[in-house]
């Protein structure tokens, strides 16, 4: 999704979700991509793994 739509889901300012995207860019939660004037954003298969409730044990995506 794009910032823009990021800032109204969390009910934040569009600053505010760009910089709480660039922390969970820096862990691997999320890859963001530019398209034309907007950067969209898309959940890693670590975000996702987290997401779903991974357990300690549990073999994680891109950790290996």
């Amino acid at each position: 999704m794009s910032t823009g739509a990021l800032a109204r889901r969390a009910n934040v300012s569009a600053p505010s979700a760009s910089q709480h995207a660039t922390a969970l860019r820096a862990a691997n939660l999320i890859a963001s991509q530019r398209s034309g004037t907007s950067m969209l954003h898309s959940v890693t298969p670590l975000g996702r793994s987290l997401l779903n409730g991974v357990t300690v044990g549990d073999e994680l995506p891109l950790l290996r």
